[in-house]
């Protein structure tokens, strides 16, 4: 392939990456998120004190709402927020560029590990359009990073094999992939096995570039180490698979009725290893479904689109194809990317949400990379046919794959925007609004917790002052309400119910759908794009 063309087609395919991550930023996804609204209000509150929104001065892991935010997202989104605000450009700026540089970084390290580059453009190309990566890349979303950092880190990695000082490169790359999401944590450290066992023999060879790096290594990742075991990760708890209350009623019930039955040593078949493996097992086979990766998201339209799977249906074939053909190989490469793929779902498969696009996006562009392979397999069986059949599938190959992102944008840009707004939390901006614009009217105002986070969306919408922020806001002393935000002046969040209401006068409440009876009057209704009402304000007796 001509230099200049490939220039040119490198050019066009980031031009494309691009296009397909800015254009309607502000319209789709159809709101801020509570975890963007989070990331954009400690970035503002960096920007402004020099501290998180609870009062710590350059944290390396963020509270928020108990879950452990890591630090490269908040920190990289501070610039971002001085230049464009608190809006949607402004929270999101920084991750979409980063997705755009994943796309780059995807011809690179392809190119690095097969050195052809049809197949560097190919990839490139697939990640460029793909619905899974175009779904996190267009919002603020921590694994973004990781898919960045990743695929970064292991192109110096096997930029190694030229020279070993790539290594160090490596090293560094792969200490700060651990400050962008925790996945990472999980995935990092098998990942490095599988990558040491690989290419053991040329390291080796190169035993004190290696040991230089390993140093850098845990020098730079120490305290992403050290935070992991000491701060908190509630919300990571409740969302985990293992040991989950629901698990151990699940085997307690089984227990009881073996024990009904007659059934010997009921303990012996139901006990946490069992259930755990069984449902580890379960899980991670999910993320392999066709339904997962071709048919629509089943669980959270955070995650995708419901008609649209995480990758084109064309790209079905190619991966078969892919897969096929890293069989017949059996080399480094196959194992590498099989490893990549393998380990990099792994996460998914430890919470309680399932199939989860989300934790296993580390996973990219090892699928692209496959689907790249199988693209030029396919296209050198059908070069073995007479020329006119050739262009004839050149022509028809086209067009599918023009159909196919046609139609995933259309269902992005139309339809998601719709059926994706309560996921997204449309509806909280005119309520905080709402809400800010009657504070002093009201001796108290109640917000319902019912749904999401609502005093993030209150600070973040309203521009509140961050060191305002800081000396107003009471926190839940409940460790498992640990980072969540109970007060912020006279605006109190807490769960709403009439009986609650009772003797507060003078006091705005807004509440969820179905928690006010049908009979208590509405001075305010706030619906999302889909006209659903979310919130309902309700004003009692002066």
């Amino acid at each position: 392939m001509k230099k200049h063309l490939v220039t040119f087609l490198f050019f066009a395919i980031l031009l494309l990456a691009a296009l397909l991550r800015f254009w309607r930023i502000d319209v789709v996804p159809p709101g801020i998120d509570w975890d963007e609204a989070a990331v954009g209000y400690n970035a503002y509150s960096l920007l402004k004190t020099g501290k998180d929104e609870y009062g710590n001065p350059w944290p390396l892991t963020f509270t928020s709402f108990g879950d452990g935010k890591l630090p490269v997202i908040v920190y990289a989104t501070v610039p971002s927020i001085a230049a464009f605000g608190l809006t949607p450009l402004g929270i999101r700026f920084p991750s979409i560029l980063v997705g755009i540089g994943t796309v780059a970084v995807t011809y690179f390290l392809t190119l690095t590990i097969f050195k052809k580059k049809s197949i560097a453009l190919t990839a490139m190309f697939l990640l460029a359009v793909s619905p899974w990566h175009l779904q996190f890349s267009r919002a603020a979303f921590e694994p973004t990073w990781a898919t960045f950092f990743v695929p970064l880190s292991l192109f110096f990695w096997w930029k190694g094999k030229e020279h070993p000082r790539w290594y160090l490169a490596a090293a560094g790359g792969f200490a700060l992939s651990l400050y962008t999401y925790h996945s990472v944590k999980i995935f990092l450290p098998l990942m490095l096995l599988v990558l040491l066992f690989l290419h053991r023999s040329f390291l080796l060879k190169n035993r004190r570039t290696v040991v230089l790096a390993g140093l850098v290594f845990f020098l730079l990742a120490s305290p992403a180490i050290v935070t992991t075991f000491t701060s908190p990760q509630g919300r990571l708890a409740q969302t985990s698979v293992i040991n989950h209350p629901s698990e151990i009623e699940k085997i307690n019930a089984r227990r009881r009725d073996d024990i009904r039955d007659g059934f010997p040593f009921p303990a012996l078949w139901n006990n946490k290893l069992t259930r755990n493996t069984e449902v580890l097992a379960e899980h991670y086979a999910s993320h392999f479904s066709p339904q997962f990766l071709f048919f629509g998201e089943q669980v959270n339209f955070r995650l995708g689109l419901r008609d649209y799977g995480k990758f084109h249906l064309f790209e079905a074939v190619l991966l078969l194809i892919g897969v096929y053909t890293l069989i017949r190989w059996r080399n480094a490469v196959s194992a590498f990317l099989f490893a990549w793929i393998g380990i990099g779902v792994l996460p998914g498969a430890l919470g309680t949400e399932f199939p989860h696009s989300l934790r296993t996006l580390v996973s990219l562009p090892s699928w692209q990379m496959v689907g790249a392979v199988g693209a030029m397999e396919l296209f050198g069986w059908v070069r073995k046919v007479r020329p006119p059949f050739t262009r004839l599938f050149v022509v028809f190959a086209a067009v599918i794959v023009l159909s196919s992102l046609f139609v995933y944008l259309h269902e992005y840009h139309v339809y998601f925007r719709a059926y994706g707004s309560f996921d997204w939390q449309d509806g909280h901006k005119d309520m905080a609004k709402f809400v800010y614009q009657n504070k002093d009217r009201y001796e108290k105002i109640v917000v319902t917790t019912r749904l999401f986070q609502p005093h993030i969306f209150y600070a973040l919408y309203n521009q509140i002052d961050p060191a305002w922020y800081q000396r107003q806001m009471t926190m839940a002393e409940n460790d498992a309400k640990k980072g969540i935000v109970q007060r912020l002046g006279n605006v109190f969040f807490q769960e709403v119910s009439e009986s609650r209401l009772e003797g507060l006068p003078n006091t705005l409440v807004i509440a969820s759908s179905d928690e006010i009876q049908s009979s208590v009057k509405r001075i305010a209704t706030f619906p999302t794009n889909e006209g659903n009402v979310l919130f309902y304000a309700i004003e009692t007796s002066r």
